[in-house]
């Protein structure tokens, strides 16, 4: 017979298990949910060659979940966060999506920079059935044919080629221009390339050349002097700031005078000021407000980022600050009981949501490419910013 002390203790054994299983049955048993938090991870390369891109995503990410938070969170819930660091290589962020949801037990991820690193991520996303929202990709890929689990926020390539090509036939009025690509020798180059060329068959309009160029190259004089060669007129760049600015300012050097057009991977002031006077007169497919822009939600936004004093406004920046409020009104039209597959099907709920700093994201059951719109800017290397010549367009 058991004494009483063994039954007092079996007792509290008891309440103890039925406290946990009273736990699992509010929250779901949700890896990273609590009654007061909410913990996300980031995939992101803090330290590799485009550690730029994530450093900047990361600190725009974090201005809104301050702000957020200060706010009292989503539903009483606060967001904390946990930066994985990627290097820019894709195996490393493979191998991120594992630790993140194995040893740092988060609820999704947030966030992502590169279009490499974001493919290699997808198969254990899915695998795990892990939400992944802002993958740092304009690749058609990412979101063509849609994946259950990625949410892709950025205005793919193929968009980003057709505005950018409507913009020299239609506004420009060059019925017929001498085109050629100087693109990166890699899945985000690939994906740059495999849109222009769907855009330039459209037309009826030949690419007459084409270079490539190795991650984290220096001297751009072979690909420049190729595009020479070749009579190209109208030069699209799939390059990212130090890579484009290594193009422009050897064009100049050679005394090369065509119309670059660089795709949003590269339309911000970061590229004019590691330019310099070579980068004048640049055009660039945007995705991002300007700094100047008097839309409500872009001026919130460099309040925010000024007042919680975390990076710099910027292209990537407010591409994080993005990520993070598409995040967030998933989280808010999910409601109190947060599961991973409730947050799936909140997101496919969002329609024509208004970022304020970026596209307007709709999604639904089968649509995982929330953004289609852009607009063209042109590099003024006195002030040191790119200039708006049209209005948002392009979208679904």
């Amino acid at each position: 017979m058991k004494s009483k002390k063994d039954r007092i203790m079996g007792l509290a054994v008891s309440l103890v298990i039925l406290s946990m299983l009273v736990t699992v049955h509010v929250f779901g048993g949700e890896p990273g949910v609590t009654e007061t938090s909410i913990k996300v991870g980031s995939s992101l390369d803090m330290t590799g060659p485009i550690a730029i891109v994530g450093k900047s995503v990361s600190d725009g990410m974090s201005v809104y979940f301050s702000a957020i938070n200060d706010d009292g969170g989503i539903h009483g819930r606060k967001i904390t966060q946990v930066i994985e660091d990627h290097g820019y290589n894709p195996s490393r962020a493979a191998a991120s999506v594992a630790k993140l949801n194995d040893r740092d037990q988060v609820f999704a991820i947030v966030g992502g920079a590169g279009t490499p690193t974001s493919k290699a991520m997808i198969p254990a996303l899915e695998r795990i059935g892990l939400p992944m929202v802002g993958l740092g990709s304009f690749s058609p890929e990412i979101a063509d044919p849609p994946k259950k689990y990625v949410f892709a926020l950025l205005t793919n390539y193929n968009d980003q080629m057709r505005i950018g090509l409507d913009y020299i036939v239609n506004d420009l009025g060059v019925k017929k221009p001498k085109i050629g690509m100087i693109y990166q020798d890699d899945d985000f180059g690939k994906d740059c390339l495999d849109g222009l060329e769907r855009q330039t068959k459209m037309y009826g309009i030949p690419i007459i050349a084409t270079v490539t160029y190795k991650r984290g190259a220096i001297d751009f004089n072979p690909q420049v002097v190729r595009m020479m060669e070749a009579g190209v007129e109208y030069c699209f760049l799939a390059t990212i700031y130090r890579e484009t600015a290594g193009v422009v300012k050897e064009a100049a050097k050679l005394g090369w005078k065509p119309t670059f057009m660089v795709s949003s991977a590269a339309s911000d002031p970061i590229t004019i000021k590691l330019s310099g006077p070579a980068a004048d007169g640049l055009l660039g497919v945007a995705c991002g407000e300007l700094l100047d822009s008097q839309r409500p939600g872009w001026k919130e936004y460099l309040e925010r980022t000024k007042k919680y004093d975390k990076g710099t406004p910027g292209f990537y920046h407010s591409v994080g600050y993005l990520y993070a409020k598409v995040f967030s009104e998933g989280l808010r039209l999910t409601g109190q009981d947060l599961t991973r597959e409730k947050f799936v099907k909140a997101m496919e709920g969002i329609k024509d949501f208004n970022t304020g700093v970026g596209p307007n994201i709709t999604f639904g059951p089968n649509l995982r490419a929330g953004a289609h719109s852009a607009f063209i800017v042109k590099a003024n290397a006195k002030s040191g910013q790119f200039e708006k010549l049209t209005e948002w367009r392009g979208g679904k």
